[in-house]
């Protein structure tokens, strides 16, 4: 999977957190209703998040949402829907920006959920992070 580490990276980047080798990756991005690849079919959407953009690459998925709730509300939301669906959390971060990064892991590929604050207090942009497996690839 070496092409999820530059699209995890930039946004862990993005988010404050120190990610080490990192390279270039094509990605196409486009608003969409459409589920996600991978591993983010399978992670709860909240019903307050309205799709922005999708981020794909052969192996990798970012899909971003606009909440109109707090980062806080939001990241305890997936902490508590992340922890009744099966996941494990093994990272929980907030960076000086109020940006909070959740990591989380089960069976298959790991996800990556970062919570900014909106301009204004007006809510949270929300991007979730994963892999596509391997029944996502094959034609």
């Amino acid at each position: 999977m070496t092409s999820l580490r530059p699209l995890v990276g930039l946004l862990l980047g993005a988010a404050g957190i120190a990610v080490v080798g990192s390279g270039g990756c094509r990605a196409r991005e486009e608003a969409t209703q459409q589920p996600p690849l991978g591993v983010l079919r399978e992670v709860p959407i909240h019903p307050a998040a309205v799709p922005v953009s999708v981020q794909s690459a052969s192996d990798a998925m970012e899909t971003r949402y606009a909440v109109r709730v707090g980062p806080d509300t939001l990241a305890a939301w997936y902490r508590r829907r992340l922890t009744e669906g099966g996941w494990r959390l093994t990272g929980d971060t907030r960076a000086p920006d109020g940006t909070i990064t959740l990591h989380a892991v089960r069976a298959g590929p790991p996800l990556w959920i970062m919570i900014r604050p909106r301009p204004q207090g007006s809510g949270s942009l929300l991007s979730l992070v994963g892999a596509a497996t391997d029944a996502d690839s094959t034609p």
